[in-house]
């Protein structure tokens, strides 16, 4: 049997130049410390909980020990035993300083967050005014801690409940007649523009697509509810259907091409209704719909994502832009560990 973190090498495979494992059949496992660590001190440092009396700011949060993400056949399987520990200052009521520190117990898969058993200590001199402080540590500053535990163990979780497998009904490209299918609508092409984005993430090509086409990856870096028919013609729905489209064009790990739109984008005119059903047969989606493509491209341990969207009105060019930097990129690069060394364990 392996030891703890090491794995056994009969079932452990290692990475392929062209970081491919077919169907993910073969057993991969990557070191989730760092992920785990970063997560915990983003959502735990500088948290605070007050009430008419006290104040308490948690700091310095240190988590140690070890996280495996492992995967076979799509499934993906956390093992971790952590020590999760903190430090804490706040104030008395008569306005006194007073620290300690709060150690988190049973952080491991065998404990669900609501089994985690807290220690509490006080670091300044005892007086009874800070022994009350200490207390409300104790009672309602474990709340809030726990509730960040339970942030992080059901991104896991959801992850865990994911696959990796990707339904494509054809790998063909559409053709020119099948893409002029996109609903047209009443805004001028004048008053529409496009932009382009290019960004670095340090995982697979594979497990930067997923992100794009996988329902519990999505919900969990917007932290909002989505679906996704993942496979060419299929429908999407994200940020509470906010962002709402069409799959065009799909190809695995390397091109995603969407008829994208917001919900708050003007609908289609009666003409554009008459017209579409005089040229196409298919059922015809009412509303203003822009144009995204997403490439993939592996580099040095790395990929290289550029975004085109097109045909994005000039009065939410910089909302749609930010969106994609801000709500989607920049988080898949913290909740997945693209930045890190997490990256490519999924």
């Amino acid at each position: 049997m392996a030891k703890w973190g090491e794995g056994d090498p009969r079932w452990i495979v290692e990475d392929r130049p062209d970081v491919a494992n077919v169907n993910n059949w073969h057993w991969t496992e990557k070191n989730a410390t760092p992920w785990s660590r970063e997560f915990l001190q983003k959502a735990i440092n500088d948290l605070t909980i007050s009430d008419t009396a006290r104040t308490v700011t948690f700091s310095d949060v240190e988590v140690e020990g070890e996280a495996t993400a492992n995967n076979r056949k799509s499934k993906l399987i956390f093992f971790y035993e952590l020590d999760v520990g903190m430090k804490w200052t706040g104030k008395t009521a008569e306005g006194k300083s007073v620290n300690g520190k709060l150690k988190v117990l049973n952080v491991s898969e065998e404990y669900t967050p609501d089994e985690y058993e807290f220690e509490v200590s006080l670091t300044s001199d005892e007086t009874p005014e800070r022994l009350e402080v200490k207390e409300f540590v104790r009672t309602q500053g474990i709340k809030l801690v726990r509730q960040k535990l339970s942030e992080w163990y059901q991104l896991a979780d959801s992850l865990s409940s994911s696959t990796n497998g990707v339904k494509i009904h054809s790998e063909k490209t559409f053709s020119s007649e099948q893409s002029e299918n996109v609903p047209q609508n009443n805004i001028s092409e004048e008053s529409r523009g496009s932009f382009e984005i290019t960004d670095k993430f340090m995982c697979s090509p594979s497990d930067l697509f997923q992100c794009f086409v996988d329902e519990q990856r999505i919900r969990a870096y917007t932290q909002a509810d989505a679906s996704m028919e993942c496979k060419i013609g299929g429908k999407f729905r994200m940020f509470g259907g906010h962002v709402s489209g069409t799959i065009k064009d799909l190809i695995p790990n390397e091109r995603l091409v969407q008829a994208w739109r917001f919900e708050s984008w003007p609908e289609a005119s009666m003409i554009d209704h008459i017209q579409h059903k005089m040229s196409y047969a298919e059922p015809f989606q009412p509303g203003l719909y822009s144009e995204v493509t997403i490439k993939l491209t592996k580099s040095n341990g790395s990929t290289h994502l550029v975004l085109n969207h097109s045909g994005v009105p000039q009065t939410d060019m910089e909302r749609t832009k930010d969106g994609w930097q801000r709500l989607q990129f920049d988080r898949i690069k913290s909740i997945f560990g693209f930045s890190s060394s997490l990256a490519g364990f999924l």
